[in-house]
């Protein structure tokens, strides 16, 4: 029997309990956190979501948090990076639960954040129309099976609405994901297939492939490059492509991000 997905009344309490929990996550990182927030639905008032509260913390350091979040004193459980590279996830069960996204300073996943959830706060009329593209995808049967990307079909069928309010919002950001969506497979497979070691591409012909990250760009919602991560050996990680369709700079800044994950991926245990 598959799992549903569960959509509830606004409930005035979530933001209650974002603030006690940030409290106490404060309390016990210090000056670990520069900026946490409470996003996604349960964020915004009079909206019906999922009973699970999505935070985000930023931090300098991921593996320094991960020390304190996995702490008996917070007691998260690490859950991966999902669609996104160099975000960590944790989660845990309380009065409600709980998935706190654990992003670098600079992530520029922050900003798409608190776009969408600060568009839905001010603009009542797509708001309704959220609550209802959300209702209508949580009655689908299967509705919380995962595609073979890892994201559920719950949230596939969101996607489009979403991407169509971060427009309106003005995301500008430059944004790297994890292959999951069909359209971002399609590109990833013209980049990786169509063009050579030229026009701001690198790459590595003589790694293997297999267990490969499939890596695309964003620049806010439009798709400018791709990357491919593959593990040499266990726990060690080379660049296999990178390209992009801007500027020389676009691609260095989007290979150190490549080559930040190798580092700190090569480091950091498996759960």
């Amino acid at each position: 029997m598959s799992k549903s997905v569960i959509i509830e009344k606004y409930n005035s309490q979530w933001p209650v309990f974002f603030e006690k929990e940030a409290q106490k996550i404060k309390s016990v990182m210090k000056e670990n956190v520069v900026e946490i927030h409470h996003v996604g639905s349960t964020s915004v008032p009079f909206l019906a979501a999922k009973p699970i509260i999505d935070i985000i913390l930023a931090t300098r350091d991921l593996n320094s948090a991960r020390k304190f979040l996995i702490s008996k004193k917070l007691g998260y459980r690490y859950k991966g990076e999902y669609n996104l590279p160099l975000r960590d996830l944790y989660g845990k069960k309380d009065e409600f639960e709980i998935y706190l996204h654990v992003h670098r300073v600079d992530s520029p996943e922050i900003e798409l954040n608190l776009l969408f959830r600060n568009y839905l706060r001010n603009h009542q009329e797509a708001r309704k129309q959220y609550e209802a593209i959300k209702l209508a995808a949580s009655s689908q049967p299967k509705a919380a099976e995962k595609v073979e990307t890892g994201i559920t079909k719950y949230n596939l069928m969101k996607n489009d609405f979403i991407v169509s309010i971060l427009k309106k919002a003005g995301l500008s950001g430059v944004c790297p994901r994890f292959v999951t969506q069909k359209a971002e497979a399609k590109f990833f497979n013209m980049v990786k297939d169509k063009f050579s070691p030229n026009s701001h591409i690198t790459k590595n012909s003589s790694l293997s492939e297999q267990n490969p990250k499939k890596i695309i760009l964003y620049k806010g919602t439009e798709l400018i490059g791709a990357a491919e991560i593959v593990e040499v050996t266990p726990g060690r990680f080379s660049i296999n492509f990178a390209w992009t369709n801007d500027n020389e700079k676009l691609l260095k800044k989007f290979s150190r991000t490549l080559e930040d994950w190798i580092k700190i991926r090569g480091t950091i245990p498996h759960f």
